[in-house]
């Protein structure tokens, strides 16, 4: 009952390498063999060239060719927005497009996004991009995610958005600021990140380092999101977190096994739970109970 795919970047190693994504369509077979579509934001290795070395990378491929080549996507395909069923309006934000050691955002970028958010009528709004507003990674993460919030953010609020979905950081990161849940979806394949900077960390933000993915369903003005962690020793799958976001309200939290003013290193829930697909920076998206609503 997937009805498309979120994925929130980094989708193959060298953006610019057709060797990359061309493994990359081998390992999602089962999702095009069932026409589930996959929308993406850019991640920082959609622009990266070919390999010198261990992370490091030939020049920036500014002109995203292999990445367009590709994907097909709405808009420009580097950021842009759809409406689901009168519920749901999704809005693709590149933190990518002018990168070189800091956070900004071109004024066509700004004012398409500010443009599409005002003139949007619906209630619950997800953003997806790659870098997060809230890093616990380390020192250099949290300041980069601090530029990110410090111009995202203020446009982000003053538009109702209710949810954001981030990649970039190896780990499952949630927290609310502001009335909008933040969700880094970082334990998709990659190796893991296990070392911190908790500076920015406040209560009842959920953390664990460890693969996941996620799936949300949508119904009657309420998304439910729920998180799963793999075990890899154990071959199981465990409910890690749920948050629930109602539209036009504070965000409501439930069943959050992992959450504590301390960070754990792992989710303390245990009980096999089904998946439809084991690839997190991927949020999978099963609406249900889909319903028009009236928009005024």
């Amino acid at each position: 009952e997937t009805e498309f795919i979120l994925h929130t970047g980094d989708v193959v190693m060298s953006g610019a390498e057709q060797d990359d994504w061309n493994r990359y369509f081998e390992d999602i077979t089962p999702i095009t063999d069932n026409n589930i579509s996959v929308y993406y934001a850019v991640g920082n290795h959609e622009y990266y060239t070919y390999a010198l070395g261990d992370g490091v990378y030939g020049p920036r491929d500014t002109t995203l060719t292999a990445y367009h080549n590709n994907v097909d996507l709405p808009g420009n395909e580097r950021y842009y927005s759809f409406d689901y069923n009168d519920q749901v309006h999704f809005v693709f934000i590149n933190t990518e497009e002018d990168w070189d050691g800091e956070f900004k955002i071109t004024t066509e970028q700004s004012d398409w996004l500010v443009d599409d958010l005002s003139t949007n009528t619906i209630d619950l709004v997800v953003a997806v991009y790659h870098r997060p507003s809230y890093s616990i990674r380390d020192s250099g993460r949290v300041e980069d995610a601090r530029e990110i919030r410090s111009v995202l953010g203020p446009i982000l609020e003053e538009y109702g958005v209710d949810l954001v979905l981030s990649g970039h950081d190896h780990y499952y990161y949630r927290t609310i600021r502001n009335n909008i849940t933040y969700i880094t979806e970082g334990g998709g394949g990659a190796n893991l990140y296990t070392n911190h900077d908790t500076s920015d960390w406040i209560d009842g933000d959920v953390y664990f380092s460890g693969y996941e993915y996620s799936t949300a369903t949508v119904s009657d003005g309420v998304i439910t999101v729920n998180t799963y962690a793999f075990d890899e020793e154990e071959n199981t799958i465990s409910l890690a977190d749920t948050v629930i976001i109602v539209e036009e309200e504070p965000v409501l939290e439930t069943s959050d096994p992992t959450s504590s003013s301390q960070i754990p290193t792992s989710p303390s829930t245990s009980d096999p739970a089904s998946f439809l697909f084991p690839i997190s920076l991927i949020l999978l998206l099963p609406i249900l109970n889909k319903r028009k609503k009236n928009i005024i």
